[in-house]
């Protein structure tokens, strides 16, 4: 029964720790995410100047 539960947590261990957790940066979405930062804060300063006014 020991070697049951040893195997099995072992074998729950080393799925949890499976490449398919790993961090993975897809180009096309960071330069999207870029993109859309950029566009954000253009459209917040053009805000802000003209509640300076």
């Amino acid at each position: 029964m020991k070697k049951y539960l040893y195997l099995t947590s072992l074998m729950l261990l080393w799925a949890t720790r499976s490449p398919a957790q790993q961090v993975v940066f897809d180009p096309a979405v960071v330069s999207t995410l870029v993109v859309n930062h950029t566009a954000q804060q253009t459209a917040l300063k053009d805000i802000k100047e003209k509640e300076g006014r």
